[in-house]
């Protein structure tokens, strides 16, 4: 049975998931206008009124959005205003949702799911990934290496407090909540849901 969490200091559980609500609406939006290009093509080129691509242009496979390489994440994170360790995991949590954003699920995880994989991590004082050690699985190759490929492209996460440092370095569990599609979500956000 998973318990829920107390919330951070200042946040309820409702502030927190309309905050996840709102990650959700852009990564779908952000997501669905990838899809619309994709499919439609780029260009606004071609010949006559149609304004779609040229008549005697072969057409051109149409991908899923998320079969397409992202370009590298640009945001800076700053310092952490987490103080404790709980409150820590929740923002690298929500920080991780925004760096995997076409991997993640909605809503309740489902009763009976794929994989469930529990990672230790370790961030340096900056807020870079030292290392990702698998500390169990289910032997599904594939959630597995979804699961840590996902703490790299979170990356670099805010950094954390002195307080929460330990030999200039924090370090932490989470579990990946995987569905039978290989989508995810972390548990430490996931418990929001369970209220």
């Amino acid at each position: 049975m998973i318990s829920l969490r107390h919330a951070p200091a200042g946040r309820t559980i409702e502030s927190m998931k309309e905050s996840m609500k709102e990650h959700m609406k852009r990564a779908l939006w952000i997501a669905s206008a990838c899809a619309a290009l994709v499919a439609g093509g780029c260009g606004t080129g071609g010949t006559g009124g149609t304004g779609g691509t040229q008549p005697d242009a072969p057409d051109a496979p149409v991908q899923d959005a998320s079969s397409i390489a992202r370009p590298p994440l640009t945001r800076t994170p700053g310092d952490s205003a987490a103080r404790s360790l709980n409150d820590y995991k929740v923002e690298i949590a929500n920080w991780l949702y925004q760096g995997n954003a076409n991997q993640i699920f909605s809503g309740t995880p489902p009763h009976e799911l794929r994989s469930v994989i529990v990672l230790n991590i370790v961030l340096d004082a900056s807020g870079k990934v030292k290392s990702v050690v698998v500390f169990r699985d289910n032997s599904d190759p594939d959630t597995r290496n979804a699961a840590v490929a996902s703490v790299h492209r979170g990356a670099p996460y805010p950094r954390p407090a002195r307080a929460l440092l330990r030999g200039g370095q924090v370090q932490f569990t989470e579990t990946w909540l995987f569905r039978d599609d290989a989508q995810f979500q972390l548990r430490t956000l996931a418990e929001a849901y369970q209220k």
